[in-house]
């Protein structure tokens, strides 16, 4: 659990790798550097110290040969002197004639090296041997040695064999020293080397810890902060990513900020009208009949517009949801658009505005219901702007990539600077004659946003003075659709 919790960051991770390469790395290489080291100076001092004692064994034929003890034992002591060793003058059955110690004479010796000079397998030959001072041997501490053998011969026939007894613990000590020094270098250069991940594992972290940091804070609701986009191209897509986020998420917080806004505010407005007539109602004494008709006309007006502002916020709850699915078929748009006309004409009449419906024989693959709302909004929009003696014509058309259903007025017209903003939520280009025909402002921003579902577009067309076109489109039926 502490392990993990230790490599819980990028930081700690690429560090703790690189650690643990550089180690392998290092032990790798001392490992080799050692083996190198230490065969090359065991083979150096091997072939030197060969050479001495073949050479001291080639003088040694004709002594012998003639068992001259005194000059056997002689010549063993300055021989041991020269190389820093022990030598011992053996007949060809092994038998020690000479040493120069004094102490092994007359014993037989069973070492490897001796048997194989003995029995002819080899001229010369050497061996490793961990010397301690309890067994029998020619040291008296625990040490490391070398015993050399090499044929004595006199005129071409064997008459015994040198065996020389050399320590190579000094070796083994300076190649421990060399490399106890390598050791410590290499220690100091994975140190370095840790502390070079340790900046190269923060320089790279440092762009993610921001990240994380800025989240965190978005997470708490400070959607305007942004990332500072670093030179790396993938972290930079990152960041950049994450910046467009954050600038959806400041968007889609101001509009629900300002939807809360509008929505309290056209509920509040209402809601004021209607405790003000109450409250007139209820403290005024001797209310005449006409009175009390006119004001309770004016609340039930003002429930409607409530009903109304509800109903289109219900609407716009529904079809926002992730999981909303829509109920597609194929329509009549003439049927459709004679349901629309069929329910506006009243409103229509009031007005004098004359509401017709051009035939026209197309069908669309859509959600009836939803594009009825669409255009029913459209048409409603229309004759709410529109004087009186004016009209509001609906039609459809199909074109090579889907269809169309045009909604056409001929009344009062956008400004050309309101056009962008018109399918805005409770955006009103007129607001005082919006509250006076009891528009919600959600109108048109549910028409664009029904559209949107069936992956379509609405556009406006309109000239002050002039009247406004409203054109929906949608994508014909699709394969597998």
């Amino acid at each position: 659990m502490r392990i993990s919790r230790l490599f819980s960051t990028i930081r700690a991770r690429i560090t703790g790798l690189f650690t643990i390469l550089f180690l392998a790395c290092m032990l790798l290489v001392y490992v080799i550097i050692s083996s190198m080291v230490g065969q090359f100076l065991v083979d150096q001092r091997i072939v030197a110290q060969s050479q001495q004692v073949e050479s001291f064994a080639a003088t040694m034929g004709r002594t012998v040969f003639d068992r001259d003890a005194g000059a056997m034992y002689d010549a063993a002591v300055s021989q041991g002197k020269k190389m820093s060793g022990r030598v011992l003058i053996l007949d060809t059955a092994g038998t020690v004639l000479a040493d120069g110690f004094s102490e092994l004479n007359g014993r037989v010796l069973q070492y490897q090296e001796v048997q194989q000079v003995v029995s002819g397998q080899a001229t010369a030959s050497y061996g490793f041997h961990r010397i301690s001072p309890k067994e029998e041997s020619f040291f008296a501490s625990s040490t490391w040695a070398v015993y050399y053998t090499a044929q004595v011969v006199n005129e071409s026939t064997p008459v015994g064999v040198v065996l020389v007894s050399v320590s190579i613990q000094d070796v083994r000590d300076s190649l421990m020293t060399s490399m106890l020094k390598i050791g410590l270098a290499g220690v100091a250069v994975v140190t370095l080397l840790i502390l070079c991940c340790v900046m190269i594992s923060r320089w790279i972290s440092r762009p993610i810890v921001s990240m994380t940091d800025i989240l965190e804070k978005m997470s708490r609701g400070r959607f305007d902060l942004r990332v500072q986009v670093p030179s790396s191209r993938e972290i930079a897509n990152m960041a950049t990513t994450i910046n467009m986020m954050s600038q959806k998420l400041e968007d889609l917080d101001k509009t629900r900020s300002d939807f809360v806004a509008n929505a309290s505010h056209e509920l509040k407005t209402p809601l004021s009208s209607i405790k003000i007539l109450a409250e007139s109602l209820l403290y005024q004494d001797h209310v005449p009949e006409e009175t009390y008709k006119e004001f309770l006309g004016d609340i039930n007006q003002q429930i409607d517009r409530m009903v109304a502002l509800l109903n289109d916020l219900l609407v716009i709850s529904q079809t926002e949801q992730p999981e909303y699915q829509l109920n597609r078929a194929s329509v009549d748009l003439d049927g459709l658009i004679g349901r629309v006309i069929t329910v506006l004409t009243p409103f229509a009449e009031e007005s004098d505005i004359q509401l017709t419906g051009e035939k026209s024989g197309v069908t669309a693959y859509c959600d009836a219901n939803l594009m009825q709302t669409a255009v029913e909004n459209l048409v409603n929009n229309g004759i709410k702007y529109t004087p009186q003696g004016g009209s509001v014509t609906v039609s459809a058309r199909a074109g090579s990539d889907g269809v169309e259903i045009v909604v056409r007025d001929t009344g009062i017209g956008i400004p050309e600077k309101d056009q962008i903003h018109i399918f805005d939520r409770f955006y009103r280009v007129d607001k005082a004659r919006a509250r006076q025909t009891g528009g919600t402002g959600l109108g048109l921003s549910i028409v664009d946003t029904i559209v949107k579902l069936h992956e379509g577009k609405v556009t406006v067309e309109s000239q002050e003075g002039k009247g406004s076109t409203f054109i929906i489109w949608i994508p014909g039926r699709r394969e597998g659709l």
